[in-house]
């Protein structure tokens, strides 16, 4: 339980949201532990209060770590784009 204590901290230090959006900056990701950055990752996804499985917060990692312009991500419930050096979780209906 401490590795999710630490990335919920971490998820709302570093996140920035909105009803249907969950903004989070690649230079600050890229630091994090990658225990704890798939635990941020999957805090984002759950914050859309949606389920993600291991594969889903490997592709996002992906995102970050493998970037070169990939298309945005669609995952169930939301959408994921990296766009320069944010990263952003968009649901696909408004909350």
């Amino acid at each position: 339980h401490y590795l999710s204590s630490v990335a919920q901290k971490q998820f709302k230090k570093l996140a920035k949201t909105t009803g249907n959006t969950v903004r989070l900056e690649v230079a600050k990701l890229q630091k994090l532990p990658e225990a704890i950055l798939h635990r941020v990752i999957k805090e984002s996804i759950d914050y859309f209060q949606l389920d993600s499985s291991r594969k889903h917060v490997l592709a996002v990692a992906d995102l970050i770590s493998n970037w070169h312009g990939q298309k945005p991500l669609s995952l169930p419930g939301i959408r994921v784009l990296r766009k320069d050096k944010t990263i952003t979780f968009k649901a696909n209906q408004e909350k």
